[in-house]
């Protein structure tokens, strides 16, 4: 898909992160961060989606976790999005993302910017281990 000239700097940014969503979203929404060059959606949900995208002041990968627009992206998402940006601050481990930056995008979308970390979604990991989503994980015997 070409760039308009019409279209601003920063939308350029975002051609590869649309490119990800289904078609009814890509002509609506226009994603722009300043500060980070977006890439591909990485994960998908029924109320945001997260982008891997580069933070332009460091040059590190994070993962940007964006609301959708529309319906679901109601007062009470909103309200889970701060929660979630509450508790995961107020944290400080080694294997939980950190929180480095949040807010609402020049077009209105709640956003949450956290440390990218590569690995494999969970939900793969169940499948390919052959574990029911009941079944009881001793972290220590998958490290081995």
């Amino acid at each position: 898909m070409p760039d308009s000239p019409q279209q601003p700097p920063e939308a350029n940014a975002s051609v590869e992160a649309r490119a990800e969503l289904p078609k009814h979203l890509l002509r609506k929404l226009k994603i722009t961060l300043p500060g980070y060059k977006l890439g591909k959606v990485i994960a998908r949900g029924g109320q945001a989606i997260v982008i891997k995208a580069l933070q332009e002041s460091n040059g590190k990968d994070v993962a940007i976790k964006l609301l959708r627009e529309g319906p679901l992206a109601d007062m009470a998402a909103r309200a889970r999005l701060q929660r979630e940006i509450s508790a995961v601050a107020a944290l400080n481990h080694p294997n939980i993302v950190t929180v480095l930056d949040h807010g609402v995008t020049p077009e209105g979308l709640d956003y949450l910017v956290m440390n990218f970390v590569e690995g494999q979604p969970l939900n793969e990991f169940i499948s390919d281990n052959q574990l029911s989503e009941n079944s009881s994980l001793d972290p220590a015997a998958l490290l081995k």
